[in-house]
Parts: C-alpha cells; sequence; structure tokens
C-alpha cells in the first residue's frame, strides 16, 4: 500500500539499446532493418521515501513477454531491495524496434540481442538507485486533442487525456520527465528504419522548449483503437514531427505549471484479474480455414516477409493447425490471468497494463480516483488487446484479427470490461480516501 508523506530521493539513468541492422523489426510484416534513423534507449527512473522504493523503466521497444519481463524485475529486485511489485518495465510501443516478444510472422526476436538487453536494463536500473538524491515531484493532466483518431472497426472514443511527472532536483531544477500518452506509435512503421517514432519528436520537443537536457520517460496510454489522426499520410517523417510537436506543446504547457513538492507519497499494489478465453472455433471450419489459406498462398508471387498478404494467409494456416493440434489432445484453456500493477507516486498513480487497453477503458479508469491516473499499456508484458465489445461485434482486428498473431486463444468479449473493472478497483484503493 502507501506511506504517509516524507522526504523523497531520486535517481535516473539512460542506455542505448539500438540493434544492429537486419535484426527483424516488430509488429507488422517489416522485415529487417534497414536504416537507422534514431537511436533506441532504455531509461530508468528510481524514487524512494522512507522505507519504499519504486522503478520505472520505458524502453523504445515494442513490448515484452511476461515470460521475459519478469526475470528482469525480479534480478532488480534482488539487487536493490524494491519489491518486484514496485518495479515497473514499460514499452513505448514503437513499431521500428527490433522484435522481443514472439509474434507470428511479425518479428522473430533475436536471442543475443534480447540477452544483451537484459543485462542493459538490470545495469540501468542500478545506476539510477546509484544516483539517488533528494528530489521534489509534481504531476498533471491536461486534454490533447487533434493527436490521435479511432482506428477500430465500431470505435468512436478517443481518450486525449495527457499525464505527466516532473521529477525536480531540491532546487526545483527537472531532473527527469515522465510522460504518458495514448497513440500508437505508428507514424513511421513500414518504412524499415529504426526509430521511436512520433514519441522521440515529442522528448526532443520537450527538452528544447524547457532548455534541459534530462530523461523523457515516454509511457504508451489506453491506445488499443487510437492511431495517429494524420496516419497513413506521406511524408512519414514529417507526419511523425507532426504528432510529437501536438503532443509535446501541450506537455510543455503543463509542465510549466507544475509545482513540485518534496513530501511526495510512494506506494504500490498489484491486483490479478482473471479472465475467460473462447472456445476455439470446431474442427471442420478450422480445416476448411487451411484449405482456404493454403489455395490463397499457391497464388502469392511476393513471399517476402514484407508482404502483408503473404503473412496474413500463412498466419491463418498456423494458427489454424496449432489450435487444431490442442482440439485433438483435449487439451484447451479456458481462463488467463492479467496481472495489473499500480505504483502512487504523489498526487499521481501510475497503472501499469500488461496489454493494449482500449481508449474508452482508459477514460473509465482515469474517473475512478481523484488522484491524476497515467495508465501505461504494454507495463511489464503483453497479453494482447483488451477491446470493448463492440470491437467483437464488428469483428474488428484487434478483436478477432490479431490475437492469431500472438497466440491461438481470442478472448471472451467481456475481457477488457473485466479488465477495466478490476483497475478502477485497484486504482479507488489507492486514492487519498480508499
Amino acid at each position: 500500500m502507501t506511506d504517509g508523506p516524507t522526504v523523497l530521493h531520486a535517481g535516473v539513468s539512460a542506455v542505448d539499446i539500438t540493434p544492429p541492422l537486419g535484426i527483424e523489426l516488430a509488429g507488422g510484416a517489416f522485415g529487417p532493418a534497414t536504416s537507422i534513423l534514431h537511436p533506441l534507449h532504455a531509461k530508468a527512473l528510481f524514487l524512494s521515501s522512507g522505507d519504499r522504493k519504486a522503478l520505472v523503466l520505458a524502453c523504445d521497444l515494442l513490448g515484452f513477454s511476461w515470460d521475459y519481463s519478469l526475470p528482469i524485475r525480479r534480478g532488480i529486485s534482488e539487487k536493490h531491495g524494491i519489491p518486484v511489485d514496485g518495479i515497473m518495465l514499460t514499452c513505448t510501443h514503437t513499431h521500428c524496434g527490433p522484435a522481443t516478444a514472439a509474434l507470428r510472422n511479425w518479428g522473430t526476436p533475436d536471442e543475443a540481442y534480447c540477452a544483451e538487453l537484459h543485462v542493459k536494463l538490470v545495469e540501468v536500473a542500478g545506476e539510477a538507485v546509484a544516483n539517488a538524491a533528494d528530489a521534489r515531484i509534481g504531476s498533471g493532466t491536461v486534454p490533447c486533442p487533434g493527436a490521435a483518431a479511432n482506428r477500430s472497426s465500431g470505435g468512436t472514443t478517443t481518450n486525449d487525456q495527457l499525464g505527466v511527472l516532473r521529477v525536480d532536483d531540491v532546487a526545483g531544477a527537472p531532473i527527469a520527465i515522465l510522460l504518458n500518452f495514448a497513440c500508437h506509435p505508428v507514424n513511421l512503421h513500414s518504412s524499415g528504419v529504426i526509430t521511436p517514432d512520433f514519441p522521440y519528436y515529442t522528448e526532443l520537443n520537450i527538452r528544447e522548449e524547457l532548455g534541459v537536457d534530462v530523461p523523457v520517460l515516454y509511457t504508451s496510454g489506453a491506445c488499443g483503437d487510437l492511431n495517429p489522426a494524420n496516419f497513413n499520410f506521406d511524408p512519414a517523417e514529417e507526419k511523425a514531427k507532426e504528432t510529437g510537436a501536438v503532443v509535446s506543446n501541450k506537455a510543455v504547457e503543463l509542465l510549466r505549471g507544475i509545482e513540485s513538492a518534496a513530501d511526495a507519497e510512494l506506494g504500490s499494489a498489484a491486483l490479478d484479474v482473471e479472465v475467460a478465453l473462447a472456445p476455439l472455433p470446431p474442427e471442420e471450419d478450422l480445416l476448411r480455414i487451411i484449405e482456404q489459406n493454403t489455395k490463397a498462398l499457391e497464388t502469392v508471387e511476393d513471399t517476402s516477409p514484407t508482404n502483408w498478404e503473404y503473412t496474413r494467409h500463412k498466419t491463418n494456416v498456423e494458427w489454424a493447425r496449432e489450435a487444431l493440434d490442442i482440439l485433438k489432445s483435449g487439451s484447451r484453456e479456458t481462463a488467463r490471468t492479467i496481472p495489473l500493477q499500480a505504483l502512487v507516486v504523489g498526487d499521481a498513480i501510475l497503472l501499469g497494463v500488461p496489454g493494449e487497453l482500449f481508449s474508452e477503458f482508459g477514460e473509465r479508469i482515469a474517473a475512478a480516483s481523484e488522484r491524476h491516473v497515467l495508465t501505461a499499456t504494454l507495463a511489464n508484458g503483453c497479453f494482447g488487446y483488451f477491446a470493448t465489445r463492440q470491437a467483437y461485434e464488428h469483428g474488428a482486428y484487434e478483436a478477432i484479427g490479431c490475437p492469431k498473431y500472438l497466440g491461438v486463444y481470442f478472448y471472451e468479449s467481456d475481457t477488457g470490461e473485466r479488465i477495466c473493472h478490476g483497475a478502477c478497483e485497484l486504482v479507488a484503493l489507492l486514492s487519498p480516501t480508499g
């Protein structure tokens, strides 16, 4: 839970995690990286208050599996005495970074890169701990319209809340900024480049406007159904700059008005939410899917990893075969546990959700607490999309398409509601009156 206000200490650090060229990109039929537009980084923010400790890691990557992130968090915990529930490993969700979680035909993780990354993340966390000194912190939220638009079938909500944490030294000068905004970083995807996408320009603009050279930890909000409002308009790099500027302008406005304090409350909590998995299709339907997509593959001339049509048919065949094997073996799973996490930092709550939460749920969670709620998705892992019932009714990609790339099971249509309910319960518990 939380302790009352006491003196705050904070430390920050950053490390370059740019992969080599030729590594497979993640999140779509993008193939290998052909150039580096901007370097990728992992940034660590350590906070302590009394006997309470917390650490946030923000990585310029698509996402991690739970099985990859948990050993990293445990390693940091063992070395630095931070509770595992107080360590949040987040990703910006750029689609212009290396594969770090298995996606069927959409990027295979490079074992050597992932092993090196594990070491770097533990080390950068240690550096942040070692850099800790007396500090102050403040937070705030503000609407940021015009940057994102709903992309999902049947979707109408655009959660445009922008949240920030500003960490200062005792003199009031910023030493770190944490930013939270809901919008898929996909302005530059399909270009074969390595880059954090529009968050790069957001961070660059913030540092230039404020005249500070400090780490900006970008966390991805409830953006499961949100893309940049200017998505798919060329030139892509100019559009990324535009999206970044819209977000940074509001962030700077908010940051300049925040008053930081040294007596910040600090705490953490976790909650597991059990959700149901939908039954697999019957055998005859799976056989039909295999037959139809196998025939389609025979007509596809371009069998490169960047051909979306080829990878889609190939994925359908592989998914149906895996589902068929499960049916025949009688080993079908029926439920999954989704671990939620929340960090109290002063008058803010950083909520960690290990998946792509739809924007409607982000709005409802933010309203469940008197504190500023910053919902960080892709936190500690990625269990897929947590979509609305509408998305299932409309057959949206997030509900019935992407699950085939992530694994074999679809969620039942009430999964997003269950995650939202659990998250609201968690943030309400951590509210001042909770």
